[in-house]
C-alpha cells in the first residue's frame, strides 16, 4: 500500500529508506515477483520473508519513492555479524543509485549495532557481484552446488564481505 508512513525514514538523493515491519511484507512483494530471475529460483515467497523476520535480529529495510516500494534489503544480525540474505530493487528503478542506498543504510545500521562485518553470498553467473565489488565487498569463499536452477543445473555461490 503506497503511502503508509513508516517510523526510521532515511532519506537520500534517490530515495527514502526505513525500517519496516511483518504488516509491511506484503509491500515488497512486486519487487520480489520482478527483481529476481524466475530461471535461478531466489525468490523469497511473502511466508519465507514473514518467518525470516520472526527470528530476532532480522530486518527489512525498504526503498520507496513518491511512497512506493522500489526495492529492499533483508539482513540477519547475530553478535559483530551481520547477513544480507536478500537485495533487490524493481528492474525499472536500476541504475538510479536504489541499491546503493540500500547497502549504505544497512552498513549504517550495522555499525550503530557494533556489527563489525557483511557477509553476502550470490550465484557466481550473478551480473550483480561487480555491484558488491563496487561496495568493498571482497571475495571470501566459494561453495560448491549451492544453487540450483530451475532445470536442476548446479551453480557455484560467492561467500562475500566487507568490513563494517
Amino acid at each position: 500500500m503506497c503511502g503508509a508512513q513508516m517510523q526510521s525514514r532515511c532519506m537520500t538523493e534517490t530515495c527514502a529508506i526505513h525500517t519496516a515491519g511483518l504488516a509491511d511484507v506484503g509491500q515488497i512483494m512486486p519487487v520480489m515477483a520482478t527483481a529476481f530471475d524466475p530461471m535461478f529460483r531466489e525468490a523469497w515467497t511473502q511466508s519465507q520473508v514473514e518467518s525470516a523476520l520472526l527470528i530476532p535480529g532480522t530486518k527489512l529495510f525498504v526503498a520507496t519513492r513518491n511512497d512506493c516500494p522500489v526495492g529492499f534489503a533483508l539482513v540477519r544480525s547475530l553478535f559483530e555479524e551481520c547477513e544480507l540474505l536478500l537485495i533487490a530493487v524493481l528492474p525499472a528503478m536500476r541504475e538510479q543509485r536504489i541499491g546503493s542506498a540500500l547497502i549504505q543504510y544497512t552498513l549504517a545500521v550495522a555499525k550503530v549495532s557494533s556489527v563489525l562485518k557483511l557477509f553476502l553470498e550470490v550465484r557466481i553467473t550473478n551480473g550483480a557481484i561487480s555491484f558488491y565489488h563496487r561496495h568493498g565487498f571482497k571475495v571470501i569463499g566459494e561453495r560448491p552446488n549451492y544453487y540450483r536452477s530451475k532445470c536442476g543445473e548446479p551453480l557455484n555461490a560467492l561467500t562475500m564481505s566487507v568490513d563494517i
